[in-house]
């Protein structure tokens, strides 16, 4: 038998890489759920922007003005042609076109499209998940090695031990 597979069989090893399993699981489940509920309120906060600039297109025209200003980020538009209504996010792949979070509402004027650049939420989505994984990568290896270290000296204490009783 190995060294390796003589190592492994050590109850006191086992536990510990049980042990390890658990805290890899639970670690990976609360970072993967701080994950999303971070990346859910940066949509939130755009949603309600979109909202909020909405409702002030909608008054604007029922007053008889034209489309208020677009925030930064941002840009309104009145369209004739009629699309599906509510949220949605257009992500253009292999362009060089930014993310964008969209918001389309028919009026008596036509559809009012609202879009927002969601560029950067989507840097901070992608420098948020390589920073957990890091952090959990390293956290789980140097607790792996933690969780050897102790199951080899309690199973050191235990060979002692019944050395002792052996004699």
């Amino acid at each position: 038998m190995t060294p390796l597979r003589a190592f492994l069989r050590l109850s006191s090893v086992r536990h510990a890489l049980g042990l390890l399993a658990v805290f890899a699981l639970f670690s990976t489940l609360a970072w993967g759920g701080t994950y999303w509920l971070v990346y859910r309120e940066m949509m939130i906060a755009v949603d309600a922007r979109l909202t909020e600039q909405m409702s002030q297109a909608v008054a604007a025209l029922e007053a008889g003005e034209d489309l208020p200003m677009a925030l930064p980020g941002q840009s309104i538009a009145l369209q004739n042609s009629a699309g599906p209504e509510g949220f949605f996010t257009y992500d253009p792949e292999g362009e060089d076109a930014p993310a964008l979070r969209v918001l389309r509402r028919q009026s008596a004027y036509g559809q009012i499209v609202l879009r927002e650049d969601v560029e950067r939420q989507e840097e901070l989505r992608d420098i948020l998940s390589g920073g957990m994984i890091t952090s959990l990568l390293g956290t789980l290896l140097a607790t792996a090695l933690a969780a050897l270290w102790v199951g080899r000296r309690g199973q050191n204490r235990l060979d002692q031990i019944s050395d002792g009783l052996a004699k």
